[in-house]
């Protein structure tokens, strides 16, 4: 869509593009093509959408013979879509209205042992916790982010970097970065005040999902960051946590005065490793 047309379709439906909801429509088509191609959707391929505003991306994907699961949260984007897009490809375009974050796969259940990909021009204020909340089994085969490019560094930092934190940790334990290209302000409606970065990663052969309580660990070294380990480590509450963190410590694998930005893939794995050692019931 063009820019023109977004402004009309949203002003003949009273919305008002929302910050907080990071409502930023895309209006370059040849994003929306490059997205589809980054991920090479085939045709029958479930794919997962998330804030699909009005359809720009959703149609390139449809398009392919995909299978597209969105969820929205704005009721009237969702009523423009279910009498467009879900009345033209039934039975291809599913559309859940409600939050991406309680529901990051859609209507695509955890326990649906299909495969899946995500395609989505992600919302910029729920880029965070809606990663926090994919990064649970069942993991999706390959992702094709567009969001902040702040983000997109954070998710691409390496040890020893300021940028480097949980998310980032957990997204190179379970998947393999492929490439990461910028895209303008102009490509958007509103445009945004930053500069934005489509993300193309595949999953691993053998993917890390980090499990409670050494996830409780990394994020609470990370709240601390400029704290060493062994300092932060002590400052633990839970009872479990601080008991698997000082095992960890104690192992000699982990250099306690550095701080949680220092440590390689490794080293994070050690942990998760302990853990399962020392509590085999745990997931």
């Amino acid at each position: 869509m063009a820019r023109k047309d977004i402004q009309e379709i949203l002003a003949a439906l009273s919305v008002r593009p929302a910050k907080d909801l990071g409502q930023n429509f895309l209006c370059d088509g040849n994003v929306a093509k490059k997205s589809v191609s980054m991920a090479q959707v085939v045709p029958g391929e479930l794919v997962v959408e998330i804030g699909p505003g009005l359809g720009a991306l959703t149609e390139q994907l449809l398009a392919t013979g995909a299978e597209v699961h969105a969820v929205e949260l704005d009721g009237r984007l969702c009523e423009f879509l279910r009498n467009g897009l879900v009345k033209r490809f039934p039975g291809k375009f599913f559309l859940l209205h409600g939050d991406a974050v309680a529901f990051p796969r859609g209507d695509v259940a955890a326990e649906d042992k299909t495969t899946y990909a995500v395609v989505a021009n992600l919302p910029y204020a729920i880029t965070s916790p809606w990663l926090d909340a994919i990064l649970k089994l069942p993991l999706p085969k390959s992702m094709v982010l567009l969001t902040q490019l702040e983000s997109a560094e954070r998710l691409l930092a390496p040890p020893r970097s300021r940028r480097r934190g949980a998310i980032g940790v957990r997204i190179g334990a379970a998947f393999r970065m492929i490439s990461m290209h910028k895209i303008p302000p102009q490509c958007f409606h509103p445009r945004p005040k930053v500069q934005s970065a489509l993300v193309h990663m595949q999953l691993l052969d053998e993917p890390l999902v980090f499990s409670q309580k050494p996830l409780a660990i990394m994020r609470h070294c990370f709240q601390f960051r400029r704290k060493q380990l062994a300092t932060s480590c002590r400052a633990i509450e839970n009872h479990g946590e601080k008991l698997l963190a000082e095992r960890w410590l104690h192992l000699g694998t982990v250099d306690p005065h550095l701080r949680p930005e220092d440590l390689e893939l490794s080293h994070w794995r050690s942990l998760q490793q302990l853990n399962c050692e020392h509590w085999p019931t745990e997931v």
